[in-house]
């Protein structure tokens, strides 16, 4: 809670969409920003029943290109979290790379072990949607379970997934045999071995 109170505070978030489960967290969170006036609990029925009666029109609006897409935070390891603010053109210029050099098109199913919230996790899942693949989810209780990913690599008959460099090795050595179906793996997010 202290990390997102730090976050809320920084950004000066006034509204946060979330789900029931977290509703005591948030409103503790709510009581100690000044910022923070709207949860939005999306999956409450009254909430989902306002937005369904909304003509589509009204859900979007257009960004310029320079306009903030999200503000990506720091663990805060080394003190406070920090804030680094990622613009529509940046995210998109990214995605559509990594589209390009990574072969992501129809055909592909990719695997999104990188959780969401991390920057890697954003492309690993804009890019197979809008490169055309298919996108295969993971619960989060999977993404460490050699076992688990096994049997989702082989079921799924992926074909490609980015990961952190520790568990790449580890995937290499415990279910290396099991991956025929693979043909790009990305490692980000940690130092890359040599010996890897």
């Amino acid at each position: 809670v202290e990390r997102l109170r730090v976050i809320v505070q920084d950004a000066v978030i006034p509204v946060i969409l979330s789900q029931e489960t977290f509703r005591e967290k948030l409103l503790d969170l709510q009581k100690q920003s000044a910022s923070l006036n709207h949860l939005v609990y999306l999956d409450h029925p009254a909430v989902c029943n306002k937005i369904s009666r909304q003509p589509l029109s009204s859900r979007w609006q257009q960004a310029s290109s320079i306009q903030p897409a999200y503000i990506m935070y720091t663990s805060g390891s080394s003190g406070l979290p920090k804030g680094v603010l990622v613009e529509h053109r940046t995210i998109v210029n990214t995605v559509f790379w990594q589209i390009e050099r990574f072969e992501i098109a129809p055909g592909v199913i990719y695997l999104q072990i990188t959780p969401y919230f991390f920057d890697s996790g954003t492309l690993a899942i804009l890019g197979p949607l809008l490169g055309g693949a298919c996108l295969v989810l993971i619960r989060d209780e999977e993404r460490t379970d050699i076992s688990a990913l096994r049997t989702c690599l082989t079921r799924n008959a992926v074909t490609h997934f980015l990961l952190i460099p520790v568990l790449y090795n580890v995937m290499l050595e415990e279910i290396g045999d099991d991956l025929k179906d693979l043909r790009i793996i990305s490692c980000a997010g940690d130092y890359f071995p040599d010996q890897l």
